[in-house]
This record gives structure tokens, C-alpha cells and sequence, in this order.
């Protein structure tokens, strides 16, 4: 919206329930079948699902090449390659005339197409704020929540002079700009002087020749009016709720609801056959990452559960967490395992990733394969050291990525503490991090590199590796990628997300993760563990530093266990605490990881090689993985 100087709107996003193909899928009793595409950077990911009076199947899924970016730069090329690969393995007619059949019959097509993308790199913005650590970071994480990506932050104290604040701006190459500043009421002169940096840059809209550029203002409430009158002869600005009204109040939604609009607006619509597609879909299309954490919110409300998910791509890493109902989302540029890969190797160095390797490899041979990696990311792994060395590699992808959700998500800085006597020396830091390995309850893993490692206790030991969680965590995988689709789908038919929870997410198991400030010599016992099954069976074991073992325990057992660890030791409860809790298994079962947090391997190479052998073993991936890779891979 371009306003006036005199007057202006407040600009909120409105979420409309769309009648797809003509067909309303709300409370729908006839059932309904429906198409789903994912279109990300590199692939694109179709499903068909089913609903009946018998509940929700999925008839399949397929993928292929995202081809917004290439000749021709139609993106409902790779949408229909992948609905073709579809109608292979379903045996459903899917595709007539070079479009995709949404008429509704009940032998062939679906009743509509339903779309989430990441493609044309998602959406970019250029957050400005006041203080870096403060109104700057709120609106990081407004903007990584709604499911972009940074192309810059700069902030009035970012250390920058003048001329670089001006290059950073005018060179950002992003969609939007979002801009916060200052708390309602409070001073207007350093949100206008910010507002000037803006104006005086003059950015550009990545997409589209001409465009004005969305500009979003979330700052002060009296500062409106100028940075209305200095904005609007640059773009169009929109007014929305301040993200810190107060130094001790952060309001996020409002900008998050606002930016996905606009995403549709401004982006979606201006990526190539990208307008073919919405006509298809009825003008409904969500961000990818913006639909993946709307299913985690969900996941997390309905069992009242703290959730970390991660998705690992070739080019970025993202983490999702809601703790404590608080939702947050990162993203990790450059530590890719595909065409950044090189920026893995750059941070962590060459040292760090073969610390995961349970074989010798020369430093030399590593580096080039990493590099080989980066130039080739859509290689698949054909020798069975390929597929660790990938696998190391995913590994400090996971570290790195997880590392910096943790610096994101922390208290508000700058709040001002009211303390009586008794709370001289009980004194907290503002700022600090919010999430803790201990406070971790569900773990999902998403993305290619998860889902198609070729054994489930492969992509368990990605996970623990990567996150070290500490506790008792429940691990997943999403094997078929539909957490954004499931995201998307569940304001339209919202039984579909009791179905992925319960069936279309594989369950791996439940992981139980000592730790302690001092760590005790190898084999020394940590805590006493019971275990008692449905039966009243009763199981003793002592658990001992250095151990990785498994309790056998299927999707469908469930135990009880009761650890009592020694006092140097904590389960999450706080030192020697008692902890007890009804835990279920998985494909793996009951996950019992005594190695240490942090985890890190034996120095010498005899005795990392020795003990990753042995922990590797313990979850069966000396047998089962190799063989299931080389049957793949055959």
C-alpha cells in the first residue's frame, strides 16, 4: 500500500479458506483426493492423498528437477514431470492435455493442487533496525519465521560507516524490506535517520522489472507518519503492529502473517510460470518453510510437547523449534552439503569431519571430495566411503546449524530487571538462550539427506551426532517430505495432520542422553536404570560412560523406565534427580547414548576408529546399513 502523508492503513494479512477446482475441502464427508507439490531450489516433490470415510492414504509420491531456473524457466514443467513419475507408480491418470486433471472424477485426477515453494531462492528481505541486538534481531526472527531467508541486516550500531550501511542496502538484492525501530512512544529521530539510510539506497525488488518494493514498517507507532512521507516515493509501505512495543514485549505474528502475504504477492507471482501455476491451485500458495513450521506448531499444541525440526539441504541447513510455545525458525547459509559443502569444511576444517569417520582417509582426498561435492551436488554416493564421508559432512552441517538456532533464539535483550534485596544474588542476564539440549522432547528430521539414508539407524545417527540432545528425546524422520504439504493442508482439512503425526512420520525412537558437568573416567557408572514393560517384567542395567547401546523395542512397546543417576550426573530434572517416564520404541527402540555432551571421539586414530566401530555396531549399521546400501545401490 502506498499511503498518503496525511493518511495511512494498518495492513494485516487475512487468511481465506479457498475453494479449490471448485470444490470447498472443509468438512467435506465425501472425501476428497488431492495433489500436493513442494517446489523447491533443486527438486520438486509431488504426493497424492486420498480421504474417505475410512480416513487419509497416501497413494504415493514422486520427485523431479525443479526447472523454474532453467530454459524456458517454467516451473509447472517440474511440476508435471513429477505428477508423470506419479501416475507410473500410482496407476491413477493424473496429467491431460499438458495440465493437470482437477475435475473431481473419482477414477482419475484430484479435486485440487495444493502448492508450497521455496523456489526462485523463497523469499529474501533486508531487515533494518535500531539496535542490532534488540528491534534488529526481533525482526530476524519475525522474518526467518514466516519462511524467508536474510539477503542483510543492518542496524544503527552495526559498527558500518555510512557508505558501506548505504552499499549493504542499495546491493541487498532482496523482495522486501522490513524495517523496526524503536519502542511505541518513544523516541522518532533514529527510526526516521534509519528510514533516510532506505530512502537514500533506493533498493531494488530482486523479481520483476519496475516494482515498487514492498516496504514493511514494524517500529515505533509516532513514527509512522514520517517514514510514511520519507518511504513512499520509493515503494509501497506497509504499516503493521510494532514487533517490540515495549523493551520487555516482542509481537511477531502480525509481521510473520503479513510477509507471507506479500510473498504471494510480490515473489510468487513474479518467479517464471509462476502465474500458470496459482491459476491451477486457485491462488493459493504458501512458502515452504512457512507451511513445515506451521505443522510443528501444530505437533507441538496438540501434545503439548517441546519440538525441534531440522531440514538439511544441498545449499542451507533450517531449524524449527517451538519451546515452551514459543516458535522460532533459523537458517544457516553456506553450510549446505551440496554446493556449499565448501563452507562446512571452511568453518569446522578438515579435522572436525573426519573425527566421523571410523577408517583412515587422507586430508588431501577429503578436502577434494568436498570440493567435488560443491561442484557436483547432485552426485549420489555410489562406494560405501562415499556414503560416510556425505554423512560426516551432514553431521557438522547439523552441528553448525543447530548452533546458531540457539544464538537466534534467546531472551529479549534490554530488559529493564526490578529487584528487591533478596534477588542481589540471584541475579539473571538478559539475553541468554532460551533453548536447552535437555528441554528437546520430539526431534524431526526432514529433508533428502534424512529421508533417504538406506537405514533409518543411519539417519538416527545424523541426528544424535548433530544435535546431541540431552534427556530424553523422541526421534523421527520424515521419510516422505510431506511436513510442508501437511503444514499447508491442515487449515482445509485438518484431520490430516493427526494422520502424518501417526503414521506418515517414522518413528525411530526414544533416546535417553546423560549429562554432567564432570564427566567420569570410561566405564564408570553414571545412573541405575529399571525398565518395565506392559507385562510388569522388570529389567535392571547400570549405565556407564562411554556407552551407546540399544534396548530392543518395537513401533507398537512401550516401557516404563525409572533412572537414577549419581549426582554428578543430570537427566534433565536437575544433578542426581530421579527421573521417570513411559517411553515408546521405534525402529530402532530404546536409545540409551552415555557418550559425553559435548560428544566429542577419542583423539588418537586407533581409538576413535575403535570406538565409532563399536557405537556403529550398537545400532546395527555395520550389518544393516552397508547391506541395504549396497541392495540400493545394485
Amino acid at each position: 500500500m502506498r499511503g498518503s502523508r496525511k493518511k495511512y492503513e494498518m495492513r494485516t494479512a487475512t487468511p481465506v479458506v479457498p475453494r479449490w477446482g471448485g470444490v470447498s475441502l472443509l468438512h467435506d464427508s465425501s472425501g476428497f483426493t488431492i495433489l500436493t507439490a513442494d517446489v523447491g531450489g533443486a527438486t520438486t516433490k509431488s504426493s497424492l492423498i486420498k480421504s474417505d470415510d475410512t480416513g487419509y492414504t497416501l497413494l504415493g509420491t514422486a520427485r523431479a528437477p525443479t526447472t523454474w531456473n532453467t530454459e524456458g524457466g517454467q516451473v509447472m514443467v517440474g511440476i508435471l514431470d513429477s505428477l508423470r513419475i506419479l501416475e507410473q507408480k500410482t496407476g491413477r491418470p493424473l496429467i491431460s492435455d499438458g495440465r493437470p486433471i482437477l475435475d473431481g472424477d473419482a477414477d482419475r485426477g484430484a479435486d485440487a493442487l495444493m502448492v508450497t515453494s521455496s523456489a526462485a531462492g523463497g523469499m529474501r528481505l533486508l531487515c533494518l533496525g535500531l539496535v542490532r541486538m534488540m528491534t534488529a534481531e526481533s525482526a530476524e526472527r519475525a522474518a526467518l519465521g514466516a519462511g524467508a531467508t536474510l539477503s542483510a541486516v543492518v542496524a544503527a550500531d552495526d559498527g558500518r560507516t555510512l557508505t558501506e550501511r548505504l552499499a549493504v542496502i542499495r546491493d541487498s538484492d532482496a523482495d522486501m524490506v522490513l524495517m523496526a525501530g524503536g519502542t511505541d512512544d518513544g523516541t522518532v529521530e533514529h527510526v526516521v535517520a534509519l528510514a533516510e539510510y532506505l530512502a537514500a539506497a533506493r533498493p531494488k525488488p530482486r523479481l520483476g522489472e519496475g516494482v515498487a518494493m514492498p516496504i514493511i514498517f514494524a517500529g515505533n507507532v509516532l513514527a509512522r507518519e514520517p517514514v510514511l512521507a520519507m518511504l513512499e516515493s520509493i515503494g509501497n509501505v506497509h504499516i503493521v503492529e510494532n514487533l517490540r512495543p515495549s523493551l520487555d514485549k516482542e509481537v511477531l505474528e502480525p509481521v510473520r502473517e503479513l510477509i507471507a502475504d506479500l510473498y504471494l504477492e510480490h515473489v510468487a507471482q513474479r518467479t517464471p510460470g509462476f502465474s500458470d501455476l496459482l491459476y491451477w491451485t486457485g491462488g493459493v500458495l504458501e512458502p515452504t518453510p512457512a507451511a513445515a513450521g506451521k505443522a510443528l506448531r501444530s505437533m507441538a499444541d496438540t501434545f503439548g510437547v517441546n519440538v525441534l525440526g531440522v531440514d538439511m539441504g544441498a545449499s542451507t541447513a533450517d531449524v524449527f523449534s517451538v519451546i515452551d510455545g514459543a516458535y522460532n525458525r533459523s537458517v544457516s547459509t553456506e553450510v549446505g552439503v551440496g554446493v556449499s559443502a565448501d563452507g562446512i569444511l571452511e568453518r569446522v576444517g578438515v579435522d572436525a569431519i573426519a573425527q566421523w569417520l571410523h577408517y583412515p582417509v587422507e586430508e588431501r582426498d577429503l578436502e577434494n571430495w568436498i570440493m567435488n561435492r560443491t561442484l557436483r551436488p547432485q552426485t549420489v554416493p555410489t562406494e560405501i566411503e562415499e556414503l560416510h564421508l556425505f554423512h560426516a559432512l551432514a553431521r557438522e552441517s547439523l552441528k553448525l546449524a543447530y548452533r546458531e538456532h540457539r544464538d537466534l533464539v534467546v531472551g529479549l535483550k534490554g530488559v529493564k530487571q526490578y529487584r528487591t534485596f533478596d534477588d542481589t544474588f540471584e541475579q539473571t542476564k538478559t539475553g541468554l538462550p532460551l533453548i536447552h539440549s535437555s528441554a528437546l522432547d520430539v526431534i524431526i528430521g526432514t529433508g533428502s539427506i534424512l529421508s533417504a539414508t538406506p537405514s533409518p539407524a543411519e539417519a538416527a545417527m545424523i541426528l544424535l551426532d548433530g544435535i546431541q540432545p540431552a534427556g530424553i528425546s523422541r526421534f523421527y524422520v520424515d521419510k516422505h517430505g510431506l511436513m510442508p504439504q501437511v503444514g499447508a493442508l491442515m487449515d482445509h482439512a485438518p484431520e490430516v495432520q493427526e494422520v502424518f503425526f501417526h503414521r506418515w512420520l517414522l518413528p525411530l525412537g526414544t533416546v535417553v542422553a546423560p549429562t554432567g558437568e564432570a564427566w567420569g573416567r570410561h566405564g564408570s557408572p553414571v545412573a541405575e536404570m529399571y525398565l518395565t514393560d506392559e507385562s510388569g517384567r522388570r529389567q535392571f542395567r547400570i549405565l556407564r560412560v562411554g556407552e551407546l547401546d540399544v534396548v530392543p523395542l518395537g513401533t507398537s512397546e512401550a516401557v516404563r523406565i525409572e533412572i537414577i543417576p549419581r549426582r554428578n550426573y543430570d537427566l534433565g530434572d536437575g544433578p542426581g534427580t530421579r527421573v521417570s517416564a513411559d517411553v515408546k520404541g521405534g525402529e530402532i527402540g530404546l536409545i540409551i547414548d552415555v557418550r559425553g555432551r559435548p560428544l566429542i571421539p577419542p583423539k588418537s586414530d586407533a581409538a576413535r576408529f575403535a570406538a565409532l566401530g563399536k557405537w556403529r555396531a550398537a545400532m546395527g549399521l555395520s550389518r544393516e546399513g552397508e547391506a541395504m546400501f549396497h541392495e540400493r545401490v545394485d
